[in-house]
């Protein structure tokens, strides 16, 4: 498994046609952080695999980085490959500086 760091999370996401960001947040979380990213939950995750772009490096980010980490071992058993988390989650990312 993959964890990205925020430098390096910025880094990829500079090229959007060759990632996709996913954040396991619930809805309801959306609103502590905003984060361009589709929006599939966790528990909505094993439902909604079929949104799960297997032609582009994934990303997955949550609030702390323990949930979206969850979702990438899941699916990488799954048989998915280029899969990331965003280390320290949502959480790390709102600290970078502008």
């Amino acid at each position: 498994m993959k964890s990205l760091s925020v430098k390096e999370f910025e880094e990829k996401i500079k090229n959007p046609d060759q990632v996709q960001i996913i954040d396991v947040r619930e809805i309801y979380e959306i609103d502590e952080a905003f984060m361009n990213a589709e929006n599939i939950p966790l528990f909505d995750i094993k439902q909604n695999i079929d949104k799960i772009d297997k032609t582009k490096e994934v990303i997955f980010v949550c609030r702390s980085g323990h949930r979206s980490m969850a979702v990438v071992d899941y699916l990488s058993k799954e048989g998915y490959e280029n899969l990331y988390n965003l280390d320290g989650g949502i959480v790390e990312w709102s600290k970078r500086k502008h």
